[in-house]
């Protein structure tokens, strides 16, 4: 997990505790865990815009870390590239007119949809997140809590600082 740097840590703002991860980071189960350990509330993934990859993983979240789950997806046409763009001919001619058609949506702690993925759709998505919400989900399922099972597994996150590259001679 070294190379989710900064991507680790839950984040006090307001009364909640919020975490968050870039595309497929969402995917990897040591990265969320290690953010549910870290009392995240409000999970916010960031991608670049693929409905099929928010539809799932964000309901997921939000069931598996009895989380507010939000998802920012990016919206991108052709219409989007600079027609200075090298490859715009070759993109416009054969790619889809819409490369990144979004899918940002909020999800409860319990998993329902509170908005929907949007696709194909620019505007800004709101709800309430009532954090209350997530105590009483994590009453019947707390996977870093009560259900941690410390007596069996025990997960380490290192938060040092690391190098890319290490030289030996």
């Amino acid at each position: 997990m070294g190379t989710l740097r900064g991507a680790k840590r839950a984040h006090r703002v307001g009364d909640a505790r919020v975490g968050g991860l870039n595309c497929w980071e969402n995917w990897m189960p040591q990265a969320r865990h290690a953010l549910y350990a870290d009392g995240e509330d409000i999970h916010v993934s960031v991608w670049p815009g693929n409905p099929g990859n928010t539809a799932d993983i964000v309901r997921f979240i939000a069931i598996e870390g009895r989380v507010w789950s939000l998802a920012a997806n990016g919206l991108l046409s052709v219409d989007d590239v600079p027609r200075d763009f090298p490859l715009y001919d070759a993109l416009a001619e054969t790619g889809p007119s819409a490369i990144r058609s979004g899918g940002s949506a909020i999800a409860a702690p319990d998993g329902s949809w509170v908005v929907e993925p949007l696709v194909d759709e620019e505007r800004l998505v709101v709800a309430d997140a009532d954090l209350r919400a997530v105590r009483e989900a994590r009453q019947t399922l707390d996977a870093t809590g009560h259900y941690g099972r410390p007596d069996v597994f025990d997960v380490s996150v290192d938060r040092s600082r690391r190098e890319a590259t290490h030289f030996t001679e």
